[in-house]
């Protein structure tokens, strides 16, 4: 069985302000593991280049930095994307109506 665990530490908000941190951790199984590694790894072939400037196959450790690096950017862009939401809903409402009669 295997896992995969994110743990935040830091001086953010709540209980990691607090210094005891938050680990989240999910079971996978061995066969599961494997079918994300190789998923992954397809998805991303191309990146990595030899001496020679060819493909070659990836390390697990850069698939799982690669994956982890898409994690961090997904949850940036759906951050920025909450965040400029709210403040077009703002900006929209601050707008006064134009009365014609």
């Amino acid at each position: 069985m295997g896992k995969i665990i994110l743990t935040v530490e830091g001086s953010t908000v709540g209980t990691v302000a607090e210094g005891r941190g938050i680990v989240i951790a999910k079971e996978v199984s061995e066969q599961d593991s494997g079918r994300l590694i190789q998923a992954y790894a397809k998805s991303y072939a191309g990146k990595w280049k030899d001496e020679a400037d060819k493909d070659r196959a990836p390390t697990i450790a850069e698939v799982l930095e690669a994956w982890f690096d898409g994690i961090v950017a997904g949850s940036v862009a759906h951050v920025l994307s909450v965040e400029k939401d709210a403040a077009a809903k703002t900006a929209s409402a601050a707008v006064s109506q134009i009365s014609v009669t």
